[in-house]
């Protein structure tokens, strides 16, 4: 539930932050709307991917590569000193955003029991919707925070505790 929450609030958390983001990496209109989608984009083109893959080289060990994949990438996208740069970052991130969700299907079905499906699909949904409606909450406070003078950074460097609990 970690991940797909740190899945979820990433993928909302920066339409909040990309003024701040737009005027510290001096990035265009085009470019933040990059920076946006790219997230999006990748994460719906390799979900499919995703899924077969775990099928093949293991869920368990797929998730918790994904997921310390998705930790560090956040951190890299927290200290993205370009908009290109930040672009290809999110990408990847989706990516293993993907990856680590796939495989999170995958491993809840197997270990419940299907009467128990409705509950516990139940609880992933709600965790994964209220999740998104969090991140531009979240990314709000983070920018007025301004913690440690990191601004715009700190949507991206939040992931870092957190991935390190649910690894």
């Amino acid at each position: 539930l970690i991940a797909v929450s740190m899945q979820m609030v990433d993928m909302t958390i920066v339409n909040i932050a990309l003024p701040s983001l737009g005027s510290g990496l001096h990035a265009s209109s085009g470019e933040q709307l990059l920076v946006l989608s790219a997230y999006t984009l990748a994460f719906a083109c390799f979900l499919l991917t995703a899924s077969r893959l775990g099928e093949r080289w293991g869920r368990r060990r797929l998730f918790i590569g994904a997921l310390a994949g998705f930790t560090v990438v956040s951190v890299l996208c927290g200290t993205a000193t370009g908009a290109a740069e930040l672009i290809v970052l999110r990408a990847v991130q989706g990516a293993c955003a993907a990856l680590a969700s796939a495989q999170t299907i995958a491993i809840i079905s197997s270990s419940f029991p299907k009467s128990r499906h409705p509950a516990v699909f139940g609880i992933y949904g709600a965790t994964a919707g209220v999740a998104a409606m969090l991140g531009p909450t979240l990314g709000g406070l983070l920018i007025s925070a301004d913690v440690w003078g990191l601004g715009w950074r700190m949507i991206f460097l939040v992931n870092l505790p957190l991935g390190l609990i649910a690894c």
